[in-house]
């Protein structure tokens, strides 16, 4: 905690100094500033380590939810017009695509989902059938990752991915700031027929640490706001571009 309090500071952090100052070993140093790397909350350098994804920390679901909430409900309620009864959907992990189970609740379904959030929203529901990856758990997007998530996405066909993305642009497509989480986003691209990012226009023009999909692999971009160039660029690369109507 005390180097990502450095990391919030100043955007770097220094072995040497981090020894000085909180008078434990560069070993355990070291390690921590590993682990932290591994988490994706910064990238390990010589000598010590600076933010990752541009500058900007890797920060809980829990609290993006939150963020642009209202947008992100327009935008999950345009994402279900899609949906038909019957359907085998997969739902990403990630702050806008945890709102479509409030929406999803009237609709017989077969949903599959590495978030422990959206497993949970769903738990109950008798119209929903519900089959939840296997995998490790990321603690700061609440995901199933890792080598037993991509083998099971593997094995799958789905009609519609509900994507979810940290980060979007038409030059570099979408990002994930984790690079395991990106190998999973990867694969359930690959056992989709239709794949739909989900995405607050915040997130636009941002690049994170790790490339999920180019721009041409999406059927569409769910969004509650784009300006006339962006929307033509997606329209070049034949993807969508699907706006709430309100």
């Amino acid at each position: 905690m005390k180097i990502i309090e450095e990391l919030k500071l100043n955007g770097i952090v220094s072995i040497n100094l981090l020894h000085e100052k909180l008078k434990v070993s560069k070993v355990t140093i070291r390690s921590d500033i590993e682990e932290l790397d591994r988490k994706g909350y910064l990238l390990r350098t010589r000598g010590g380590g600076v933010v990752s994804n541009n500058r900007n920390l890797v920060r809980l679901v829990e609290k993006t939810i939150h963020e642009y909430e209202d947008e992100k409900k327009l935008i999950a309620q345009k994402a279900v017009k899609l949906v038909e009864p019957g359907m085998r959907i997969i739902i990403d992990s990630g702050s806008t695509t945890s709102f479509l189970p409030h929406y999803l609740k009237n609709i017989k379904l077969t949903v599959i989902t590495n978030s422990l959030i959206i497993a949970h929203e769903f738990c109950g529901m008798e119209n929903i059938s519900l089959i939840v990856s296997g995998g490790s758990l990321r603690y700061e997007s609440q995901s199933l990752i890792g080598i037993p998530s991509l083998s099971f996405f593997d094995t799958l066909n789905a009609d519609i991915l509900f994507l979810g993305a940290t980060g979007f642009s038409v030059n570099r497509g979408a990002s994930a700031s984790d690079t395991m989480e990106a190998e999973t986003k990867k694969m359930m691209i690959s056992s989709s027929s239709a794949v739909y990012l989900l995405i607050d226009s915040s997130k636009f023009g941002k690049n994170s640490l790790a490339r999920i999909c180019r721009t041409s692999e999406l059927t569409g971009v769910i969004t509650d706001g784009i300006n006339n160039k962006t929307q033509q660029q997606l329209l070049d690369h034949d993807v969508l571009t699907l706006l709430p109507e309100c």
